[in-house]
């Protein structure tokens, strides 16, 4: 045992090897009456360990309880993150919109179809009804030359919206409001467009 002014060296009762101890570590113990220890820190761990198990046993377990509850509720906060924005996407707007839009531009080209038919049905009637009327007499087969009838161009008669299903005027404000997907040219008469299942505008009431 070598003691100086702050620091006293001793030889490890059990490990043999020299250890430490500084001017307030010899205080302390003076001041609670304990001897001076012989073994270094480890030694004196290593005893109280192999003394005391439960002691340690019961620190180390609370550890890793501790340890075990923080990972569980990780994972819940995990699972919860995942779940919500599952439920989130699920219940995204975008895709219903999407949806709706695939409906109408479905319904919007069964409706085009529809009337391109009766327009050119329409055409060949007025065609046939203008030659029938052309010939009267054999007299005016004879004197006037012949004429080709052809029929007239195209009108839109009215604007239909496919999503709210009414039909408006073509000078209309709503038609200018209209979204260019819903609008759709229609030049059939009005009870053509009621046939369809549109109902007039409130405003321009066509």
């Amino acid at each position: 045992m070598k003691e100086s002014k702050n620091i006293m060296k001793i030889i490890c009762k059990q490990c043999h090897k020299e250890f430490e101890i500084t001017a307030s570590e010899i205080e302390y113990f003076r001041s609670k009456n304990l001897n001076i220890p012989k073994r270094c820190k480890n030694c004196r761990e290593i005893n109280r360990r192999i003394n005391n198990p439960d002691n340690y046993n019961s620190a180390e377990s609370k550890i890793i309880n501790y340890k075990t509850i923080i990972i569980i509720l990780c994972l819940i906060i995990v699972a919860i993150l995942i779940v919500a924005g599952t439920a989130i996407y699920v219940l995204s707007p975008e895709d219903n919109s999407h949806t709706d839009n695939s409906a109408v531009m479905t319904h919007t080209q069964q409706t085009t179809s529809t009337v391109q038919t009766e327009t050119f049905t329409t055409t060949e009637q007025t065609t046939s009804v203008k030659t029938t009327k052309t010939i009267k007499t054999p007299e005016q087969v004879t004197t006037t030359q012949p004429v080709i009838q052809t029929a007239q161009a195209e009108v839109i008669t009215y604007y239909l919206n496919t999503y709210r299903k009414k039909f408006h005027k073509p000078d209309c404000d709503s038609v200018t409001q209209m979204n260019s997907k819903n609008r759709k040219a229609f030049y059939g008469t009005r009870d053509e467009a009621i046939a369809q299942g549109y109902s007039p505008c409130g405003n321009c009431n066509p």
